[in-house]
């Protein structure tokens, strides 16, 4: 009986374990990542897909002066 209760609770933990093991296999973002991380992760991906938004040149934005004029505290004139 005792013997028969071990053998159920080992092959349970290790189906538990394989099943999760195999989740994290196919879904890494999600095994790993939290909510929010998730989140953010997920808005840089999309992010990431717009080839307007990711700079591929060689020199990158590296060194590149900000613009002439920016709007600080949401104030409307230029």
């Amino acid at each position: 009986m005792v013997f028969t209760l071990a053998v159920m609770a080992v092959l349970i933990a290790v189906g538990f374990f394989g099943l999760a093991f195999w989740y994290a296999h196919k879904h890494p973002d999600f095994a790993v990542l939290e909510g929010g991380e998730l989140v953010r992760y997920r808005e840089i991906e999309l992010a990431a897909k717009d080839p307007n938004i990711v700079d591929i040149t060689p020199e990158g934005s590296a060194n590149v002066a900000p613009p002439k004029t920016l709007k600080f505290g949401g104030s409307q004139d230029a």
